[in-house]
């Protein structure tokens, strides 16, 4: 697990990083976001991740993959209940939001989860070995047990996790990065790059 301990520069580095991404959202939607939790630590295994992740039963998450000397993802969660509140928002509209997520909508979640993923990766992207240019972002819709194998770029990993959250109305935004070293010689090992059990994929209309 050379390189992808929870140390303390890494701890910091994702201090800075959360602060950095919940500055650049808050300017954004015009709203102060507030960093409510920030958490670094080590996956041994994807069902972990379960135990550790206190979201809503049903998300809509925003999943981008980084290969580099390792491999990692960054993703951001939110209730999928919220998720057009937070759309509505970013694309600057007012009044009841559209409960449907239709191009508009999706764009503005991408373009949210575009600018966590810079964050993260200016601070942590080489200290964890994730200097390559991330994918286009994939927007899945389902349980957190159906969707938790997309967030994790491999079956054990170094995992840094902040909640964030938007005061009006108040919507609390999960962020995930997840890096990991390909473990080819252990049995079941590998990547997670599309593992998944039943998320829906949204896709643009």
């Amino acid at each position: 697990m050379d390189g992808l301990e929870p140390t303390e520069e890494i701890s910091r580095l994702a201090a800075v990083a959360t602060s950095r991404a919940s500055e650049a959202l808050g300017m954004l939607l015009n709203e102060e976001i507030r960093i409510k939790s920030l958490a670094v630590y080590y996956l041994s295994s994807p069902e972990r991740l379960l135990t550790r992740l206190r979201l809503p039963r049903r998300l809509v998450t925003v999943t981008q993959s980084i290969n580099g000397y390792e491999k990692g993802k960054i993703s951001l969660a939110i209730a999928r209940e919220s998720a057009p509140n937070l759309a509505s928002l970013l694309v600057g509209r007012h009044g009841l939001p559209n409960r449907r997520l239709g191009g508009f909508e999706l764009d503005s979640l991408k373009e949210a989860a575009n600018i966590i993923t810079g964050s993260y990766l200016a601070l942590l992207g080489r200290p964890l070995g994730l200097i390559g240019v991330p994918s286009v972002p994939v927007v899945l819709e389902g349980t957190l047990d159906e969707i938790a194998l997309s967030l994790l770029p491999q079956s054990s990993s170094l995992c840094v996790e902040a909640h964030l959250v938007a005061p009006s109305p108040e919507l609390e935004l999960v962020a995930l990065m997840a890096a990991g070293r390909e473990q080819s010689d252990q049995p079941g090992a590998g990547s997670q790059e599309n593992g998944f059990k039943g998320g829906r994929v949204v896709v643009r209309p």
